[in-house]
């Protein structure tokens, strides 16, 4: 840029230089006329040039100082989601560990090592009269222990030999596995499930005080042996004979449509020893 205001010096004083006197016109004066006036010309457009050289450079300036901006709030936002989400992962776990710790105290389960694993929160309305369906979780957990509450809507003439909401577990190869439902007369039915129909292997009465309730729901799943802990106790102990495999929702409906919820539930996956 100074070579460049250095030529516009010279070509102003060469412009100064040519215009002295008042000479008489003539050719040679025409033709210094119109060098004068390509002269001036030139200085223009080299003062242009500059200009538009300038404010090139502060939009490159302004444009780098907005990118430098953009960058450093996306990486604000990016390290604040970051944060929470290994907050809120925090907090789970420290919510969960007690039931952990006590099923391990109370031999149930004989480690508390393990995985979290979140649901989100699930509800299903299932009007197909006397018949089942399970509805996918995406989870085939090993050894695990599940909580859920749970709460069973349902009409009060509904039939109460199969209206239900329960859980399939242990789906060896997604075909035959393991199911528990509890009705909306506060009965646990067990049995094994197939993909379309199921085998009642039997039921507890009065596993459920107060079915038009929500009630906390765990699932322990250790070795061959699967127990069922209903608000704190413990209503069933059964044996299983299938390889792991998936993990359903499973709703029954009876006379009338079945309305099941499943909040708050989470599964710890218990680490393979």
């Amino acid at each position: 840029m100074r070579n460049a205001r250095i030529v516009i010096i010279g070509i102003l004083l060469t412009l100064a230089a040519c215009t002295g006197g008042e000479a008489e016109p003539t050719e040679d004066t025409a033709s210094l006329d119109a060098t004068t006036t390509a002269a001036a010309e030139h200085v223009q457009e080299t003062l242009d040039a500059l200009k538009a050289e300038e404010t090139q450079a502060v939009h490159a300036t302004e444009t780098q100082a907005a990118v430098a901006a953009a960058t450093a709030t996306r990486a604000a936002v990016v390290s604040s989601f970051v944060r929470e989400r290994a907050e809120a992962a925090t907090q789970a776990v420290e919510r969960v560990l007690p039931v952990i710790e006590d099923l391990f105290a109370s031999g149930v389960i004989d480690t508390t090592a393990g995985e979290y694993i979140d649901l989100e929160d699930y509800e299903q309305v299932f009007t197909e009269r006397d018949y089942f369906r399970r509805y996918e979780t995406g989870q085939a957990p090993f050894e695990f222990v599940f909580h859920s509450m749970v709460t069973i809507e349902s009409e009060e003439d509904n039939d109460t030999t199969v209206a239900g909401c329960g859980i399939s577990f242990r789906k060896d190869n997604g075909t035959t596995g393991d199911y528990i439902l509890m009705d909306f007369r506060g009965r646990l039915r067990y049995g094994v499930i197939r993909p379309d129909y199921w085998s009642p292997a039997g039921s507890v009465p009065g596993a459920l005080e107060n079915p038009t309730e929500s009630f906390e729901l765990l699932i322990v799943m250790y070795g061959r042996e699967y127990r069922i802990i209903v608000n704190g106790e413990e209503v069933l102990k059964r044996q299983s004979v299938w390889d792991p495999g998936e993990f359903w929702y499973l709703i029954a409906a009876g006379s009338e449509a079945m309305h099941c919820h499943y909040v708050d539930s989470w599964i710890w996956e218990l680490a393979e020893e």
